[in-house]
């Protein structure tokens, strides 16, 4: 029980780490592996994307708030003078909403990936069931991966 709900956690934090654990370390089936990893995908997006519509809502009222002469419009079209943030919405625009949808569950972590859905495409149709697919594909991809390599090194 303890290894199902430690590869379910894995999965909704850090999707791609969790493959070599589930087949590799405590030799999960197939289908297991799938549906426990996408279980965890599932949860870990809707926690996280929560999570992220509630730090960017408590962003914006602590913004206005504080700076009451600013106006939400005047807020948003700041420059952006962190060099996190310029990379953040380089990576917007240079990848766009299909990039990240495609990136989060192995390059990107689930956490990141959901709060820059929620952020910049919440707007867009179907964006958080776009993301499980997402998840769903590159479990099958990488669990049949992990699995054959399993079957030919062992």
């Amino acid at each position: 029980m303890a290894k199902y709900l430690l590869v379910l956690f894995l999965s909704s934090v850090k999707f791609a780490f969790t493959f070599p654990v589930a087949v590799f370390e405590y030799h999960l089936s197939f289908w297991e592996t799938i549906l426990i990893t996408n279980v965890g995908a599932i949860i870990g997006i809707l926690f996280f994307a929560k999570l992220s519509t509630l730090a960017v809502s408590a962003i914006k009222s602590i913004r206005l708030r504080f700076f009451p002469k600013h106006t939400q419009k005047q807020l948003e079209n700041k420059k952006y003078n962190s060099s996190k943030k310029r990379k953040l919405i380089k990576f917007k625009l240079s990848y766009g909403f299909w990039g990240i949808v495609f990136l989060t569950p192995v390059f990107i972590s689930t956490p990141i990936g959901t709060f820059l859905i929620v952020k910049y495409f919440k707007s867009q149709r179907y964006s958080l069931a776009t993301l499980f697919a997402s998840h769903l594909a590159w479990s099958v991809a990488l669990t049949l991966s992990f699995t054959l390599a399993g079957e030919t090194l062992f």
